[in-house]
């Protein structure tokens, strides 16, 4: 069975990320700055890095919805 491009290309893509994901954890922000500093701000700062997409897909998730209601 062999796999249709874009299925390798999704395939590899994952792969790649999945490698690639620990060296950018690696360069964050909050990370790199690691001086023994407030716990709080270091946890006010991974909350919003983990919860901004989250925040971002929401509010475009909202606006498609109202664009395809005002199509109707």
């Amino acid at each position: 069975m062999t796999m249709r491009p874009v299925a390798a290309l999704l395939a590899v893509s994952t792969l790649l990320l999945a490698l690639l994901a620990p060296r950018a954890a690696l360069a964050c922000p909050a990370c790199a700055a690691n001086d023994g500093g407030s716990t709080v701000l270091r946890a006010a700062v991974l909350g919003t890095m983990i919860l901004l997409p989250w925040a971002v897909g929401g509010i475009a998730v909202h606006v498609i919805r109202r664009l395809n209601e005002g199509e109707r």
